[in-house]
């Protein structure tokens, strides 16, 4: 089974972005990249291949769910797993989200003191 190692963040709150990353790098140990949108990520060619990526819902541009169907078209990053982030917990949306081909959805606001080992959870209990 693989470890969760590498995290791509794609946030556009830089408040929720910092808490993240530090919950995720300093009590997690989990090294994160950021980017404030999808088009950032996008046009970063050399942009890490991480082992998840963990998507803010509502972003600038494009939302997280166009932004993953974007992520499934390319070769490098069509099957890394992804989590979204949102306030919007409605079941409906959950579950769109996850016919779009997310693995889970995580409540804002989240728990920095729990927030990596609840994806650490949620990516382990998705390995094969």
């Amino acid at each position: 089974m693989n470890d969760l190692r590498t995290i791509v963040l794609v946030e556009d709150d830089p408040d929720i972005a910092v808490l993240a990353q530090l919950a995720l790098r300093e009590i997690g140990g989990i090294e994160v990249t950021h980017y404030g949108s999808g088009p950032a990520l996008l046009a970063d060619q050399a942009a890490m291949v991480p082992d998840l990526y963990l998507l803010d819902f509502r972003l600038p541009e494009m939302t997280g769910e166009e932004l993953l169907a974007k992520l499934r078209e390319r070769p490098q990053s069509a099957a890394i797993p992804a989590i979204f982030m949102t306030a919007s917990l409605m079941p409906d949306r959950i579950k769109a989200l996850k016919v779009a081909g997310a693995m889970d959805v995580i409540a804002k606001p989240f728990d920095p003191l729990t927030l990596a080992e609840d994806i650490r959870a949620r990516y382990r209990a998705a390995q094969p």
